[in-house]
């Protein structure tokens, strides 16, 4: 698919496992969360899929590297809000010419497990629209942070400990450990 012209795309991200939503999420213009409802015991409990992030006016490509940045940021808020691990794979994908019709760019099927919850997200908290948006260099920390919580998830407390160090390391608030001489 080689569009010269700018389009809107769609793609749609699916979570490694389904995560159970206690109460709700907010979604803002471009990332909508793909929520699906079962009824257990008399009562409907909502849990997340996935999401869909939208990338308006543009070439394939720069919308690809958006999109994958935005989709690992929001892995590591899932990640760090839910407490559990969790990977994204880019389902499918599609282009949304204007007035024409949609083209299916990509497509696979995943499967899931039921495991931690989600108390409250709002993709438009400027807070989280901040860390969404940050660049590679800026998310390193949330990317240490999910990294240590997977780790201590799977009993791997050395290497949880490891990432949890690299987050203070490269954090400019603490002191450099290497040259601050120990008292």
């Amino acid at each position: 698919m080689n569009n010269i012209e700018p389009v809107d795309w769609i793609f749609n991200y699916k979570c490694s496992k389904i995560i159970p939503l206690i109460n709700q999420i907010q979604n803002s213009s471009n990332i909508e969360f793909i929520i699906s409802e079962e009824e257990v015991k008399e009562k409907i409990c909502k849990y997340i899929e996935g999401f869909t992030i939208k990338i308006e006016e543009s070439l394939i490509e720069p919308a690809e590297e958006q999109s994958r940045i935005l989709a690992r940021n929001l892995k590591n808020i899932i990640t760090i809000k839910s407490i559990m691990p969790t990977e994204i794979y880019l389902q499918d994908y599609r282009s949304v010419p204007r007035g024409g019709t949609a083209s299916i760019g990509k497509s696979t099927r995943t499967s899931f497990s039921i495991e931690g919850s989600i108390q409250n997200l709002n993709l438009n908290d400027p807070n989280i629209q901040s860390i969404i948006n940050s660049n590679e260099q800026d998310s390193l920390k949330y990317q240490f942070l999910s990294k240590g919580i997977f780790h201590y998830y799977y009993d791997n407390n050395v290497d949880c400990i490891r990432e949890l160090f690299k987050l203070i390391e490269n954090n400019d608030s603490f002191p450099n450990f290497s040259s601050t001489p120990i008292s």
